[in-house]
């Protein structure tokens, strides 16, 4: 066997699972990187986005959602840090003219199910708390995790 061979052998590729968007489908305030990056990441279908501050992550995660929830119906759920929630239902209705809601529970999710279709909660609300009162990310068609950061010292 050619070396060349072997190491073909030993990449991994990641599939995609996602489908195809066209820019046209997008918001079109978006910076042409976010449109490109939003592309990417809904054809690939799970995908994670490692962009420097200042690069809108906060508007590209809530398009990504946004395109995924009209294509494919249900919610989205967006977990943060607490710190993080203002921020994203400020860029929301700043650059996507979108309303989102924080919930803390499912209850909450349930009754506002129907005005909102993007819902955002900080990890804790995912992680801790009782089964059928801590948000259930099972509840959602599409959900995106912010901070990798915080998800390194969840023990992951």
């Amino acid at each position: 066997m050619e070396y060349i061979d072997f190491l073909k052998q030993k990449m991994a590729i990641s599939q995609e699972t996602g489908f195809k968007v066209k820019k046209s489908e997008l918001t079109k305030s978006l910076f042409p990187h976010v449109k490109d990056t939003v592309i990417w990441a809904v054809q690939g279908g799970c995908r994670a986005i490692f962009s420097s501050f200042g690069m809108q992550k906060t508007v590209t995660q809530l398009e990504i959602c946004r395109v995924i929830i009209k294509r494919e119906g249900g919610k989205a759920l967006i977990v943060c840090p607490k710190r993080v929630v203002v921020e994203f239902v400020s860029q929301a209705k700043e650059h996507m003219n979108l309303d989102v809601m924080y919930v803390r529970n499912m209850d909450e999710v349930r009754a506002n199910a129907d005005q909102y279709p993007i819902m955002i909660t900080n990890y804790e609300r995912v992680r801790d708390g009782e089964v059928g009162v801590r948000i259930d990310p099972t509840f959602f068609t599409a959900t995106s995790l912010d901070e990798a950061s915080v998800l390194r010292g969840f023990g992951t």
